[in-house]
């Protein structure tokens, strides 16, 4: 199971700073000494090399040659070989190529796509509903929510996020599982962008598939 956090809530009052490495960036595993390198990878350290992968690949270049873009990564010391064998040359090249994979691409080659987007929002300009655990909790507070996007495109006349997943379980499970975090990320970005979210998806790196996750206006929350 992926355990690495992209996304938390502070109890805090605002403050205009960028963000600290701890905070919102995922972490660069490429400075591990030797004796790392041959060891294998746990869960979240296996979501962090795909994170890492997805964040530095050039995907005009992966769409030629997915395998001689990662070796690229390899060689320039942007991943270790450990974390290089956590994404198999055809889990690249099913992604590239399905529908998102390609949505994708004509909104990288617009200019109109941002990876590893850093969001920084209060809870109380969310407008989150009255019965969502995390404006109770946060209701006496300057709450702050933070973290970072894995992808976020514009298209059309609204935005797209992409959330990129190695969990080794079913879409379903899947879903439950993030279907709050996508809807903080959505409520964010359009505090962020001022323009609607109009989609959101989970990349399952494990099933090869992009799961669409749709909001329910009447719970705040998501349905498949």
């Amino acid at each position: 199971e992926e355990t690495a956090e992209r996304i938390s809530v502070i109890a805090t009052t605002y403050q205009t700073q960028p963000l600290t490495a701890e905070q919102a960036k995922t972490p660069n595993l490429s400075r591990r000494n030797h004796a790392e390198e041959n060891r294998i990878l746990n869960a979240s350290q296996r979501g962090t090399a795909v994170h890492t992968i997805m964040q530095h690949i050039r995907f005009e270049s992966a769409v030629q040659n997915p395998a001689d873009e990662l070796e690229r990564l390899q060689t320039e010391k942007l991943i270790n070989p450990v974390q290089r064998k956590v994404m198999k040359t055809e889990q690249l090249k099913k992604f590239l190529q399905s529908e998102i994979g390609q949505r994708i691409l004509s909104a990288n080659s617009a200019g109109n796509l941002f990876r590893e987007k850093q969001i920084f929002a209060m809870i109380a300009d969310m407008n989150l509903p009255e019965n969502s655990p995390l404006a109770k909790q946060y209701a006496d507070t300057d709450g702050v929510l933070i973290g970072t996007m894995d992808l976020i495109f514009r298209e059309g006349d609204g935005w797209v996020i992409v959330d990129y997943k190695t969990n080794r379980c079913s879409a379903e499970e899947l879903i439950e599982k993030y279907r709050g975090q996508l809807w903080l990320y959505r409520k964010t970005a359009e505090l962020i962008f001022g323009e609607p979210v109009k989609q959101t998806y989970l990349y399952s790196f494990y099933l090869g598939q992009a799961l669409e996750v749709l909001p329910d206006a009447e719970s705040g929350g998501f349905n498949v």
